[in-house]
């Protein structure tokens, strides 16, 4: 996942970047800002020395992404699966299932979002463009 930001600041080999929102951010919460503004600020690492002003990719590193992609995806899922499985087998009604495990889904779902927002993602300036 790539952007284009601006570098609006330098902190040794870290870089403060404002990037602007985009419409598909859809509230991942992996820039922190929830999509609310029409700029996001996103501290990186600088290994192509980029200065104040400039231009720049903003990449997001592999293991932060997958990061993101099992809390938004794989778990809730998982939990939705629990959910119905517990219905089915265990109150043997199916409708209430269901039920429960959209109920575990949107719940795990909710529980991410509310309170492992402080999950660090890792950012890196990969080009500055000309």
């Amino acid at each position: 996942m790539e952007q284009i930001g601006v570098v609006i600041s330098l902190n040794g080999s870290k870089a403060k970047v404002q990037c602007q929102t985009k419409l598909g951010c859809d509230e991942c919460g992996a820039c922190k800002s929830s999509c609310s503004t029409s700029a996001t600020f996103i501290d990186a690492e600088n290994p192509i020395n980029a200065k104040i002003g400039d231009k720049v990719y903003v990449a997001i590193e592999k293991s932060s992404y997958s990061k993101m992609t099992y809390r938004a995806y794989l778990i809730p899922t998982v939990f939705l699966i629990i959910g119905i499985l517990f219905g089915v087998y265990v109150l043997k009604n199916e409708i209430l299932a269901i039920l429960i495990g959209l109920a575990s889904c949107f719940l795990t779902y909710f529980i991410f979002k509310k309170f492992f927002k402080d999950i660090d993602f890792e950012y890196k300036l990969t080009k500055i463009i000309k």
